[in-house]
C-alpha cells in the first residue's frame, strides 16, 4: 500500500515538474518584430519585403523566438505615428510597445542594374555547295629490275642473285601490265571528268545565289538588337536588442541574374527587383536564425556494425535537417593549456562522417560513410556540417574536405574553415581559437 502511494506521489511530481518546465520554456520564449524594409537605393522599389525575411527567420519550427504578427506591428506603428523608416532608436521604442525582445531591421543596400544590348548568332547552317571533281592522274611506269649476278665470281652468289632477279622481273611484268591497263583507262576517265566539270559549272550559279540569300538573311538576323538587364541586389539585416539598444548581429546577402527583354526596350520596375531581393532577404533571415539557434546535432543512438552502421540524431525537420546533408562526427580530445598550465580550450577530434537518409519531425537517421581507423562514432558525438577527405583506396582522413564547407577558402589564415586550420573549443562548445 505504501509503495502504491509512493508511486502515485512520484507520478504526480513528475507531471507537475514537466508542466512547470513546459510553462517556463513557453514563458521565456523571446519575441522578434520585423518592421518594413528600408530602400537605400534610387531604384523604383515599393511594397513590403518582410515576408521573405520572416520565412528565413522561421525556417525552423524549433527555435528560441516567435515573430510578432504583422497586424499587431502595424497597429503599434500607427499609434506611434511612424510611417517612415525605422532607425535603431525608433526600433527600441517600437519593440517596447510590442513587448518584443528583438527588432530586425532590413534594408536594400544597393541595386546594381545595367541595361546592355546584344545580338544573337545566326544558327542556320549555310547551303552545301557542289564538290569540284578531281582530275585523273597519269600512272607512273614501273622501273625494270637490274641483274647484278655478273658482278660476283662466286657461283652460289650468282645463282641466288639470278633467282632474285627473275622474281623481281615477274613483279615488273605484272606492274607493267597494270600500268598499260591504267593508260588505256585514262581517256575514259578524262571524259568522265570533263562531264563532271560541266555539271559542277552548271550547279555553281545556283549555289552562289543560295549563299547570297543566306548571307543576306544572316546579316539581317545578326543586325537585330536585343536588350537585357543584368542586376545584382544587396541587402542587409541587423537585429537590435530592445533591452540594451545594441546591435546583436548582422547579416548581408546578395542575389543577381539577368532579365531578357527581347527586342523591347528595358523596363526597370518593382517586379524586376522584388524576386532577387526576396531571395537575398530570405537567405539573410536564415543567417539570423542560425545565430540564435545554431544547428548542432548530437548522435543519440548507434545501430549496426562498422560496415552497415547507422545513427539516430536528435535533430529533425523542425530544426532544418533534410535528406542528403553531410556531417562530421567529433569528440572532445586533449585539453589545451597555456604556459601556466591553465586549461584554455579543448581540442576537437574528427571520428568519421555520415549522410542523412531519413528525416522526421524531431529526429533523423544517418548512414555512416566512414570512420577513422581505431575510432568509432558513439552516442553523444557532436556533428558539424561537412565531410572528410578520402584517400586513394577510399580510406577516411582526419581532415575535412574543403569543398564541403560552406565558407571553405583554401589556405586563408583568416578563415576558420580553412583546411589548413582546426578550431579550438572550450567546454561549452564555443570557438576560442584555431591551430
Amino acid at each position: 500500500m505504501k509503495l502504491r502511494n509512493l508511486f502515485a506521489i512520484c507520478t504526480l511530481a513528475a507531471l507537475f515538474t514537466s508542466s512547470v518546465t513546459g510553462w517556463s520554456q513557453e514563458a521565456t520564449r523571446k519575441r522578434m518584430a520585423v518592421p518594413p524594409v528600408e530602400n537605400q537605393t534610387q531604384s523604383p522599389f515599393s511594397g513590403d519585403m518582410t515576408n521573405p525575411i520572416i520565412q528565413g527567420l522561421t525556417k525552423k519550427k524549433r527555435r528560441s523566438y516567435d515573430v510578432v504578427e504583422r497586424a499587431q506591428l502595424d497597429k503599434v506603428l500607427g499609434d506611434l505615428g511612424m510611417t517612415g523608416v525605422i532607425d535603431e532608436n525608433s526600433a527600441v521604442k517600437v519593440g517596447k510597445e510590442l513587448g518584443a525582445d528583438y527588432v530586425t531591421l532590413g534594408a536594400i543596400v544597393s541595386a546594381d542594374l545595367k541595361n546592355e544590348p546584344y545580338t544573337k548568332p545566326y544558327r542556320v547552317l549555310p547551303p552545301i555547295g557542289p564538290t569540284q571533281p578531281q582530275q585523273p592522274t597519269q600512272p607512273t611506269a614501273p622501273d625494270r629490275p637490274v641483274n647484278y649476278a655478273f658482278l660476283h665470281k662466286n657461283e652460289e652468289k650468282k645463282q641466288e642473285l639470278t633467282r632474285k632477279y627473275e622474281e623481281e622481273l615477274r613483279y615488273y611484268e605484272e606492274a607493267k601490265r597494270d600500268y598499260e591497263e591504267e593508260l588505256r583507262r585514262i581517256p575514259e576517265a578524262m571524259r568522265k571528268h570533263a562531264e563532271a566539270m560541266r555539271e559542277y559549272d552548271a550547279a555553281l550559279p545556283a549555289y552562289n545565289e543560295a549563299m547570297r540569300i543566306y548571307n543576306e538573311e544572316k546579316r539581317k538576323a545578326e543586325s537585330i538588337q536585343y536588350w537585357r538587364t543584368k542586376y545584382n541586389i544587396k541587402v542587409s539585416l541587423k537585429v537590435v536588442d530592445v533591452g540594451t539598444g545594441k546591435i546583436l548581429t548582422t547579416a548581408a546577402e546578395q542575389s543577381g541574374g539577368s532579365q531578357d527583354w527581347g527586342t523591347d526596350s528595358p523596363r526597370i520596375s518593382d517586379s524586376l527587383i522584388r524576386p532577387p531581393a526576396s531571395i537575398a532577404f530570405r537567405s539573410a533571415g536564415e543567417q539570423i536564425l542560425e545565430y540564435f539557434d545554431p544547428l548542432i546535432p548530437v548522435v543519440a543512438a548507434v545501430h549496426g556494425e562498422r560496415k552497415n552502421k547507422t545513427v539516430t540524431i536528435d535533430r529533425g525537420k523542425d530544426d532544418g535537417m533534410h535528406v542528403g546533408m553531410e556531417f562530421i562526427a567529433t569528440r572532445e580530445g586533449k585539453a589545451i593549456t597555456d604556459m601556466a598550465g591553465k586549461t584554455i580550450g579543448v581540442k576537437k577530434e574528427n571520428i568519421g562522417d555520415l549522410v542523412i537518409t531519413e528525416v522526421h519531425d524531431i529526429s533523423s537517421i544517418g548512414r555512416v560513410k566512414g570512420e577513422i581507423k581505431k575510432l568509432k562514432i558513439e552516442r553523444g558525438n557532436v556533428l558539424i556540417q561537412g565531410k572528410l577527405q578520402r584517400g586513394l583506396f577510399g580510406g577516411v582522413k582526419d581532415e575535412p574536405d574543403p569543398y564541403s564547407l560552406k565558407r571553405g577558402v583554401k589556405d586563408d589564415p583568416s578563415d576558420p574553415y580553412s583546411p589548413k586550420l582546426r578550431q579550438l573549443y572550450d567546454r561549452q562548445g564555443n570557438v576560442v581559437g584555431t591551430y
